[in-house]
């Protein structure tokens, strides 16, 4: 039998990245089963246990749904990368319990290592490190940034070789990969002005997306990420002397933020949530506020379904389409986009490091002993920052109108 025969009579056979490996699907994997390498030529005794594998397979699958077992975790040979990968991620947790730092499922869902770790458990995760080569890890890397993206890829290196650091510790191997350069992906420099974001939200309005007017517009005010906005929750909104804003803490970091808003985007939230309200929908504190208002009559291709709390994917998608129709297809800014663009305006209109930290809740807050100096929700400070927008934009609207064909970072450092 030759590869092309067992690759098309034996199932889940593949041959990847130089190697032949047996490529079981992401179900299969919820049973336990993960890939497994064979080698550049498969033998009988490598054909002889992929049919096992599957058999194995088959009567698990069968196990599971009679209710007699439940799906594995994949267990690794001792010394192999995957078991010393699961070491070092108990030692992590561990260390994080020792420093009293608990996380939150969101900054679990937020962590590099898993992301990482599901690109290369496939390709390296059965080796020894010492059978690791260069060429493998840099053919991973070039299929990870073909298939999903470059930042994707840098990543997935970038985390191999925090992962590689801690591996030496346990068996003293030198990294593969600094056999090469992992270049890390240029920084995004485009950005959004005020008046292009009203346009987006007015169209949002236009569609009946109402959900998705209110989440741009609560993300240009507040200058949260993505994540952090579309997450937020009825019990996080709160008041103080000037009005109300979102009191929360950065998915990703952990770092209470303040989410500050400007009578612009209260309005809008407002109109939001009694258009949910006349649909029946009653948020309670637990609940995501950004929802679909479901189907809109009239609209093209548009069928009946439910609103829904926003997902992910379909945030991106009601944003990409609201950004083609508003600026057209070739427009390829981002919803994320915004939140570096508020860090313009503040820059422009001289807003102090300090002031657009306790905005964005990063930079300076990751100093530990200014987290001591200064409080984790300085209120006043994050309004100091929103008056510098007003101030910067007014700027950037000028600059615009004189140049607009320039959409780059020219003011101030990098953010």
């Amino acid at each position: 039998m030759n590869c092309e025969d067992t690759m098309d009579k034996i199932r889940y056979v593949r041959f990847l990245c130089g190697f032949w490996r047996w490529t079981p699907h992401e179900r299969m994997k919820k049973y336990g089963f993960q890939m497994i390498t064979f080698g550049r030529v498969m033998s009988e005794a490598d054909k002889l246990r992929a049919i096992t594998l599957n058999a194995d397979y088959d009567r698990a699958r069968a196990a599971v749904k009679a209710g007699e077992q439940q799906p594995i975790e994949k267990v690794y040979d001792k010394g192999t990368i995957g078991d010393l990968y699961t070491q070092i991620m108990a030692l992590r947790s561990a260390q994080r319990d020792a420093d009293g730092n608990v996380w939150t499922k969101d900054q679990q869902k937020r962590d590099d290592w898993p992301r990482a770790w599901r690109h290369l458990a496939p390709v390296v995760g059965d080796f020894k490190p010492k059978q690791v080569t260069p060429a493998v890890l840099l053919s991973l890397r070039t299929m990870v940034a073909q298939k999903f993206s470059e930042t994707e890829a840098h990543r997935v290196i970038k985390v191999w070789r925090a992962l590689y650091v801690r591996m030496m510790a346990l068996i003293g191997e030198s990294d593969p990969s600094l056999a090469f350069t992992n270049k890390q992906p240029d920084a995004r420099n485009v950005f959004w002005i005020y008046d292009e974001v009203v346009q987006l939200v007015d169209r949002a309005v236009v569609e009946g997306k109402l959900g998705l007017a209110a989440m741009m517009a609560v993300a240009w005010d507040t200058m949260m990420s993505p994540i952090d906005v579309r997450t937020l929750k009825k019990s996080l909104l709160a008041y103080d002397d000037v009005g109300p804003y979102f009191k929360l803490e950065r998915a990703k970091t952990g770092k209470a933020a303040a989410g500050t808003m400007t009578a612009w985007s209260q309005k809008i939230l407002a109109q939001y949530l009694d258009a949910l309200a006349a649909k029946g929908i009653e948020l309670h504190d637990s609940t995501q506020i950004f929802w679909t208002m479901g189907w809109v009559p009239g609209a093209a291709g548009g069928r009946p379904r439910p609103p829904s709390p926003y997902l992910k994917r379909k945030a991106e998608e009601d944003f990409a389409e609201i950004r083609t129709l508003v600026f057209g297809a070739d427009e390829a800014r981002v919803l994320s986009d915004m939140r570096r663009s508020g860090a313009i305006e503040a820059d422009a209109g001289g807003v102090t490091k300090e002031d657009l930290a306790h905005k964005m809740a990063n930079s300076i807050d990751a100093n530990k002993r200014l987290q001591k100096t200064y409080t984790p929700t300085n209120n006043p400070a994050v309004r100091r920052a929103d008056e510098a927008r007003v101030k910067g934009r007014e700027a950037l609207r000028a600059s615009k109108a004189a140049k607009p064909e320039t959409n780059v970072v020219a003011i101030g450092a990098k953010r």
